[in-house]
């Protein structure tokens, strides 16, 4: 297999990728496995760390799930910051608590910010303290407010809760914005006060 120059890999499928063994996948160079077609490369169940640590960001945005969970968030001191700034929607929503605690704050924030709306409220319970305060707007923006209410907000910036946009407190519900934000009004910031119903104010009272 080291002998296919990497302009052959286009052409070979899902079928003849699966059919390797994990040492003939392993005697693959990067340039070969990089230009694999998307399902033949996610065909591949023995690629290692050493390889995919010389993949751009883009390839390792096609790695399946489980190869993204085993790759870059098992194994993540491997891998660079920037090599996270492609992860899809399906390799963020499959990742275990202790997958995405192993992350550092970096890698983190190169995740997009899209990716946050899959983000589970059982997950988002379990994630590390210094982890959530490196949460930047866009990713708390994007998560659904059962998720983000699950944050254990001691940990939530004054700059974090400002950040919080009208859409997203709107999206909450009376116990959730009590819970988040019944002692941090002074924190919203002005622009999004108008997302504070009339529902949120007459469940401060009580």
């Amino acid at each position: 297999l080291a002998a296919f120059r990497p302009v052959q890999a286009t052409q070979l499928t899902a079928g003849q990728m699966a059919a390797l063994t994990g040492e003939q996948v392993q005697a693959c160079n990067v340039g070969f496995l990089s230009r694999l077609p998307t399902d033949a490369l996610q065909a591949l169940e023995n690629i290692t760390v050493a390889q995919a640590s010389g993949f751009t960001w883009s390839n390792i945005a096609r790695l399946n799930p489980m190869q993204f969970g085993i790759l870059l968030a098992d194994n993540a001191a491997a891998f660079g910051a920037c090599r996270y700034r492609g992860t899809t929607i399906q390799q963020f929503g499959s990742l275990t608590a202790t997958q995405l605690n192993k992350l550092t704050i970096a890698k983190l924030q190169f995740i997009p910010a899209a990716d946050f709306t899959v983000l589970s409220a059982e997950l988002a319970a379990q994630i590390r303290p210094i982890l959530i305060q490196s949460l930047t707007a866009d990713q708390l923006n994007s998560m659904s407010a059962s998720a983000l209410c699950a944050l254990d907000r001691r940990y939530l910036s004054n700059k974090q809760i400002a950040s919080l946009s009208e859409l997203t407190i709107s999206g909450m519900n009376n116990q959730q914005f009590v819970s988040m934000l019944g002692d941090r009004l002074g924190d919203i910031s002005m622009s999004a006060l108008s997302g504070i119903s009339l529902e949120h104010l007459s469940s401060l009272s009580r």
